[in-house]
Formats: structure tokens, sequence, C-alpha cells
């Protein structure tokens, strides 16, 4: 607002309210689940990798604790040179990818021009 007056930006008076149908709200509450589902993954991905393996896990944590002196400080962009373990860690988990394939095709398929032949599995595109 510009010196409290609503006209000089364009906005309508007050007689009018701001009303947003169904179908936006449905599309803004699809795109935020849609964001948020790749760090579901990386989340997935990671706590799975530090099921198997505990000794990058203890090597990542003593790094950390190397850097705070054991105060448990919250580490921030500065401090990215001195935790390069941590940094090539968070790059692994992107390149590993889904878990597992999302399916197979029971018969052979043609898409396109594309041929794909009984078995093949097909995978996430992100």
């Amino acid at each position: 607002m510009v010196n409290g007056n609503k006209e000089n930006l364009g906005l309508p008076s007050e007689q009018y309210s701001l009303v947003i149908p169904a179908e936006i709200w449905l599309m803004i509450g699809a795109l935020i689940i849609e964001a948020s589902s790749d760090t579901t993954r990386t989340s997935n991905v990671v706590l799975a990798a530090a099921c198997i393996e505990q000794d990058c896990v203890k090597r990542a944590q003593a790094g950390l604790d190397h850097l705070s002196g054991n105060k448990g400080q919250l580490r921030n962009f500065a401090d990215l040179e001195q935790l390069q373990y941590i940094q090539a860690a968070a790059k692994e988990a992107l390149r590993w990818g889904d878990l597992v394939d999302v399916g197979a095709n029971h018969m052979d398929l043609e898409f396109e021009q594309f041929n794909f032949p009984k078995g093949t599995l097909f995978t996430w595109n992100a």
C-alpha cells in the first residue's frame, strides 16, 4: 500500500474480496508434495546408507566433533572447506538414486519409436 491507498496499487476496493478457487489450492498442495518428494527420497537413501556403512557415519561424526570441539555447535557455510567428507557424503546420497525400481512391464511394449521387451525395469526420471 502506498499511503494507505489501495487504488495506487491497482487493487480492488473494499467491497471485493480475494477468492482463490479450490482447483488452485489443490494445485498448490500438489506442488508442495512434489517439491518435498526429492527430500524424502534423499533422506531415505541417507538412512539406508547409514545402516549399511556405519563406519562412514562415525567418520562424519568425528569430523563434526573435531570442528565444533564436541560442543554441539551448528555449522554454517563458512565451514564447508573443513567438512569435505560431509560434502562428499551428501553428493553420494544424491547420486545413489532410488532404493527400488518402480516396476517391470509384463509384456513386450512399444512406445513411440522405442521397444521395451518383457521384463524391462523402469525407474523414475528425476
